[in-house]
């Protein structure tokens, strides 16, 4: 019989999560899969990593970390300052010769 194991931390967008000399910040959290950062050293681009949930949380409970921010709240929809679209602007219509083009 096979065990069916829940993720005790629920991943979300955004979580940075601080190791013992390096950090991690989650990006996007998908059914099982999740893609993140891990930021060793002085490292200012690394790379976009893909790993399973279950996995991911076996790497942050070994290696002891700690979760600094979690996932920023987004405002109800319809509160708060959203972009709203540009106005549209009138196409001018144009204007047609007087002579047709003649092609061979």
């Amino acid at each position: 019989m096979r065990k069916s194991s829940a993720p005790c931390v629920a991943f979300e967008t955004g979580q940075v999560w601080q190791l013992a000399d390096s950090k991690l910040e989650i990006g996007l959290v998908g059914k099982t899969l999740v893609h993140y950062k891990h930021y060793k050293g002085l490292a200012l681009r690394p790379p976009t990593q893909l790993s399973s949930k279950i996995s991911l949380e076996k790497f942050l409970s070994t290696h002891e970390a700690a979760l600094l921010t979690k996932a920023p709240q987004l405002p109800a929809a319809g509160k708060g300052r959203g972009i709203r679209p540009a106005a549209a602007k009138p196409v001018k219509a144009a204007k047609a010769s007087a002579k047709p083009v003649a092609r061979k």
